[in-house]
């Protein structure tokens, strides 16, 4: 999770890296939901 603070507020957003690129939030999200459906991954989403 990532730490990110936008007008006063801050959010912890799912974060990933991938090839040395980071993939987040909602973004992150869907790409890992495709993955492991479409072709079995088997990547984990971790909460908390």
């Amino acid at each position: 999770r990532e730490r990110i603070e936008r007008q006063g507020m801050a959010w912890q957003v799912p974060t990933w890296n991938h090839n040395n690129q980071k993939i987040w939030g909602l973004t992150a999200i869907i790409t890992v939901n495709f993955l492991n459906l479409c072709l079995d991954a088997n990547i984990e989403i971790l909460e908390g």
